[in-house]
């Protein structure tokens, strides 16, 4: 029997809105998929590059015929040159949940998402040193920026990798403004109307599962899929290129000389390392159950 049918076999009621979370590749969207049907629910997505159209492979998106039954939602929302942010992602979801009385399950695993709608952010103010940041950014790379960001808001910074560009620039520039970032107006306590399940699975198990999915990713076309974004328009730095495997083979095919194993090294190491960091997000989720799947 598979884990989401074992849970089900627990719960009595559906609440309002299930929240599916957990590392990349454990399992949620089967495990998503499965409870949704079973409670004629939509689901909503909880993922921060699976909004873009085009980048289906990288993300590891339910393939089109799979979104219909169950609705699947805010996914394909915008264009890769575009640049999605938590605000908009944080404005549609509460729309979607505000439409129908029936269930709803959220699923992903972008933990700001799901600590912003758990925990009520607000609201960011408007960017206004958005366009110096991203030139500063582009002249002198992320570094100066981020001891900038250390300088004038520490606490935050403890909060956001610094790798993530970004992140960076729009906290430092909500700092400039003198702004709070939406996670440090949270409230203390999560919604009452989610309830939360975070599935896991031993290390070894979750690296076995991130290996055969990269190896997947490869052989389905990753690379022509980059190539073809890349020759679209996409920028390398931008926004949407944060997913990881999408700059990696961006720098990979700008090389022309390493072997194709080489760049599935790299994304599995750094789809391993940036599992580890999703489990950071959920770690303080202790009202949430914790099912190993």
């Amino acid at each position: 029997m598979k884990a989401a049918e074992m849970w089900l076999q627990t719960v009595d009621t559906p609440p309002p809105v299930l929240m599916v979370v957990g590392p990349t590749a454990v399992g949620k969207s089967e495990f998503a998929i499965t409870v949704a049907r079973a409670w004629s629910a939509p689901i909503i997505s909880a993922d921060a590059f699976q909004v873009y159209r085009g980048m289906d492979i990288g993300t590891a998106k339910v393939p089109p015929a799979d979104r219909m039954n169950p609705m699947h939602h805010l996914i394909d929302c915008c264009d890769p040159t575009d640049a999605y942010t938590l605000g908009d992602y944080l404005t549609a979801c509460r729309a979607l949940l505000q439409q129908t009385q029936h269930p709803w399950v959220i699923c992903g695993g972008t933990g700001l998402y799901a600590n912003a709608l758990l925990f009520g952010y607000e609201l960011a103010p408007k960017s206004q040193f958005r366009t110096v940041l991203d030139d500063a950014y582009q002249r002198d790379g992320i570094a100066p920026l981020w001891q900038r960001l250390q300088t004038l808001a520490p606490d935050t910074a403890r909060t956001i990798d610094a790798n993530n560009p970004r992140r960076v620039i729009r906290a430092l520039d909500l700092a400039l403004q003198g702004q709070a970032t939406p996670r440090e107006q949270a409230n203390q306590t999560p919604r009452p109307d989610i309830r939360v399940v975070v599935l896991h699975a031993a290390r070894d198990v979750l690296h076995q599962r991130i290996d055969a999915r990269v190896r997947n990713m490869m052989r389905l076309g990753l690379v022509d899929e980059v190539s073809g974004l890349l020759a679209a328009g996409v920028s390398p730095t931008g926004a949407s290129f944060q997913a990881i495997g999408y700059k990696e083979t961006a720098q990979w095919l700008h090389d022309k000389i390493r072997p194709l194993h080489e760049l599935e090294s790299i994304v599995t190491i750094k789809t391993n390392q940036f599992a580890k960091r999703q489990l950071t997000w959920f770690k303080p989720f202790q009202f949430a159950e914790w099912v190993t799947i």
